[in-house]
């Protein structure tokens, strides 16, 4: 089956996190470990910060100008996910475009909550963000890793606060939620971390999905609904 190269963490992105893991791992159960284990990676991510000044500016700028539009939590549990994953970008010290794309489709729940137009960027933005970290060369486990997690935040959102058909809603926790929780259960069982192959099947699917929803998200009764049992939620 055709797929693309598993995703490659920095060679002392990986080393660290495999010895906390590890060490993890070895007492899973106690609380000091947990605790020891989120001092060394509040540790880790401050050197990260200090050794990507630029990366570290344009993400403050963009989650700082996603404030502005929307004051709301969700930017801020944004800003901390990637702050604390700036070690994934390697030797680079840019976000670059694709990145930026990848950071708005991730906030769009918090940006447009109640909006038709929600799941058709979402779609877009999905094939713009990997079209132009090929275009640009820059491809990074940073923006990997964004552009996976941007979807799950993205569509587990949709299928909970806005998909009203049940079977719809199952498919999207199923194909976007399920797996992103699998393989970070997976990192701490195995105590390691796991370069999982992304299947082009996988992908195409993933794109027909989303295309099928942001056309019936344009549907004018879909709308009325969504929008509907938005506010019924006090969204």
């Amino acid at each position: 089956m055709p797929r693309r190269l598993p995703i490659q963490r920095p060679a002392g992105s990986r080393q660290w996190l495999d010895a906390e893991l590890g060490e993890l791992r070895r007492s899973p159960s106690a609380p000091a470990s947990w605790w020891r284990f989120i001092i060394h990676s509040i540790e880790r991510s401050r050197q990260q910060w200090r050794l990507h000044p630029r990366a570290a500016r344009d993400l403050l700028v963009a989650h700082l100008a996603l404030f502005a539009v929307t004051r709301k939590p969700w930017v801020g549990v944004s800003f901390v996910f990637c702050a604390t994953h700036l070690g994934l970008l390697g030797d680079d010290d840019r976000l670059g475009p694709a990145n930026l794309v990848s950071l708005v489709r991730a906030n769009l729940p918090a940006v447009l909550p109640a909006s038709r137009w929600s799941v058709p960027v979402a779609a877009f933005s999905d094939g713009l963000d990997g079209w132009l970290a090929r275009r640009t060369r820059r491809e990074t486990a940073f923006g990997a890793y964004l552009d996976g997690l941007a979807d799950v935040a993205f569509w587990t959102w949709f299928s909970i606060k806005r998909e009203p058909k049940p079977a719809l809603r199952i498919l999207g926790l199923t194909f976007w939620t399920v797996p992103a929780v699998g393989i970070t259960a997976a990192y701490f069982v195995t105590g390691r971390t796991i370069d999982y192959p992304r299947l082009r099947l996988v992908r195409q699917f993933s794109a027909v999905v989303q295309a099928a929803l942001a056309l019936r998200s344009l549907d004018s009764g879909v709308t009325r609904v969504t929008v509907r049992t938005t506010a019924d939620d006090g969204h």
